[in-house]
């Protein structure tokens, strides 16, 4: 039980990570100007 609730957060994790990344580069390819430098 307690090694499938692991299993869970993990892929939780991962996928909010390669979520916020496309994100980021979507917004950074679709507006270089107006992307914050200073990260």
């Amino acid at each position: 039980m307690k090694r499938k609730l692991i299993v869970g957060l993990v892929s939780v994790i991962l996928a909010c990570t390669v979520g916020g990344v496309a994100v980021a580069a979507k917004i950074s390819l679709d507006s270089p100007a107006t992307f914050p430098v200073d990260i």
